[in-house]
């Protein structure tokens, strides 16, 4: 993954509650539409463009363009440097936000009902994607990072079957936004044969592929998830697995 993406990621989430700066980024990373930026100069297209017009979303207009301002500085500074982060920067944003533009947005005590049997990882989530655009996966990781999470995206029945056991997925995810090459009848089923560990989640149900599979598949344990709730839900879904690891090291006299 790019660092300016990195940086990016960090600079939102330094500024943001933690799932207003992951639906952003996502949010942005969609609306980019050309996949995940390869260099610094499409990284800053993304922040002046799809990025911006995110934060106008969330924030006000003032709030939101000192944040995009903020990052294209860092921006520019990093490429200067020509400086690669390490994964535990603690960035320094320069940024006032009111508690009132943050807190409407998430809830850090409540959780989805499903995740409370779930237990929590100190590496990566493993996230099976059963998607016909893979992009939809990779955004995942560069939203996330690298560090939280690993993707893997398939797109038929067999590779479904084959991927369910060779990357013991903790979360499958079904994107119905760009249906895999799976009847929803083949694919109910596969959710229902899914390990007990392993939470199966259907994004967009209101697809024509989202409400065919939950006719079928309603006697899974399948959470059935709507786009226009936003995709704040299924990235709270997957951070609710991953448990930062912690040095064992007494702290420094």
């Amino acid at each position: 993954m790019k660092a300016e993406v990195q940086l990016v990621r960090e600079v939102l989430e330094g500024a943001l509650a933690p799932a207003v700066a992951t639906s952003v980024l996502f949010e942005a990373l969609d609306r980019w539409d050309r996949g995940i930026p390869a260099n610094a100069g499409e990284v800053l297209e993304l922040v002046r463009g799809p990025l911006s017009d995110a934060l106008r979303s969330k924030l006000d207009e003032a709030a939101a363009g000192e944040l995009t301002a903020t990052l294209e500085a860092r921006l520019a500074h990093g490429a200067a440097h020509s400086a690669v982060l390490e994964p535990e920067v603690d960035l320094e944003v320069e940024i006032d936000l009111e508690d009132d533009l943050v807190s409407p947005f998430v809830d850090e005590d409540q959780e989805l009902t499903t995740t409370t049997q779930m237990s929590a990882v100190s590496h990566p989530v493993s996230v099976l994607v059963v998607s016909g655009d893979r992009q939809f996966g990779a955004r995942f990781t560069a939203t996330l990072g690298e560090d939280r999470v690993h993707t893997l995206t398939v797109e038929d029945e067999s590779a479904l079957r084959h991927a369910t056991f060779s990357a013991n997925p903790q979360i499958v995810v079904v994107d119905a936004t760009a249906p895999p090459r799976i009847p929803p009848a083949e694919l109910a089923a596969a959710l229902r044969n899914l390990p007990d560990a392993t939470l199966p989640v259907l994004w967009a149900l209101e697809t024509e592929y989202g409400r065919s599979t939950r006719e079928l598949a309603r006697e899974s344990r399948t959470l059935f998830l709507e786009r226009r709730e936003g995709i704040e839900p299924l990235l709270d879904l997957i951070l609710s697995r991953f448990r930062k690891r912690t040095s064992s090291l007494p702290p420094p006299a």
